[in-house]
């Protein structure tokens, strides 16, 4: 088993903490690409958030997007991402946002990830 360490880096009030933890390394894990920003000024890049992902065949999906501790947007849909905007319908201010993609694959190994991606103008 190959195992690799991570560190998981979490906003909260202003604070960082980090977390270093042990995960088995998923074989899926270099067809998994997460942007670090977006910027959903509708000029035609980079305009939404979510994985791109490249020749993976996978049973469920789920990313969630969470700002302050609420849950600002949800899906279960790979083809579903994230525009900027909040369950409210307006639009979520420029920072930093907690995301959890989460895939299960037909070899019923899985892939979680948490990280940070930043909304930008």
């Amino acid at each position: 088993m190959k195992y690799a360490k991570i560190t998981l880096l979490i906003s909260l009030a202003g604070l960082i903490l980090s977390m270093n933890a042990c995960k088995k390394e998923s074989l899926h894990h270099a067809n998994i690409w997460i942007p670090s920003a977006f910027s959903p000024n509708y000029d035609g890049q980079n305009d939404t958030f979510g994985p791109s992902v490249y020749e993976l065949e996978y049973t469920d999906y789920s990313m969630t997007i969470i700002q302050d501790g609420v849950e600002v947007f949800k899906t279960k849909d790979l083809a579903e991402q994230w525009n900027g905007i909040g369950r409210n319908g307006n639009r979520c201010p420029i920072g930093c946002y907690l995301y959890e993609i989460r895939f299960k694959f037909k070899d019923n190994t899985e892939d979680d990830r948490v990280g940070a991606v930043m909304l930008i103008d």
